[in-house]
Formats: structure tokens, sequence, C-alpha cells
């Protein structure tokens, strides 16, 4: 997690100084819809834009994962209570007997 939020910060330093150094008007079409801006707003915006959609592509995955992960821990949950149930069965069938037998008296 750490090592991701080094280049997240990394890549936005370096966007900053990209749009700082480029401040040169560019027009950007789109079939017919034309848009003027500074170069460094279109690359931001592309830059933008594929991490949304890389976000959207990893998202089903991810929460596949997490009710994986939710569903595994319910049921570690419930193994290790049953494990408890054992084990105190097995402690009560390992108590020594007690000498509370009758005795026949001849």
């Amino acid at each position: 997690m750490i090592l991701i939020l080094a280049i997240a910060l990394i890549l936005a330093v370096f966007s900053v100084i990209f749009a700082l150094q480029n401040p040169v008007v560019v027009t950007a079409t789109f079939f017919s819809f034309q848009m003027k801006g500074p170069l460094a707003l279109f690359v931001l915006a592309g830059i933008g834009i594929g991490l949304v959609i890389g976000i959207l592509v990893m998202l089903p995955s991810a929460l596949k994962n997490a009710v994986v992960i939710s569903r595994h821990r319910k049921q570690i949950g419930n193994l290790e209570k049953s494990l408890e149930e054992h084990k105190a069965k097995v402690a009560e069938l390992e108590k020594p007997v007690s000498d509370e037998e009758p005795q026949n008296s001849k």
C-alpha cells in the first residue's frame, strides 16, 4: 500500500512539473467537437481518465475478493467455535473416573 501511495505521489509531482513547463495552447478535436486549452490540461485529463478506467476495471475483482475474504473469516470463526466445543468434549472425556463406585460388602 505504501508503495502504491509513493508511486502516486511521484506521478502527481511529475504531472505538476509537466503542467508548469508546458503552457502551450493546443486544439483538441474529437469528432466534430473542438476544444482549445493548454497541452498539460489534455495530458493530465488523459491520465485522470486512465486512472478512473483502471479503477473501474479493478473494482469488480476487488469487491469479489472482499466478499470471499468475508466468507472465509466467517467460516474460520465457525471452525474455531467448533474446535473449542470439541476440545471441551475431549477434556470432559479425559477426566479421571472418581472412586465413588459402589462397593459390595461381604
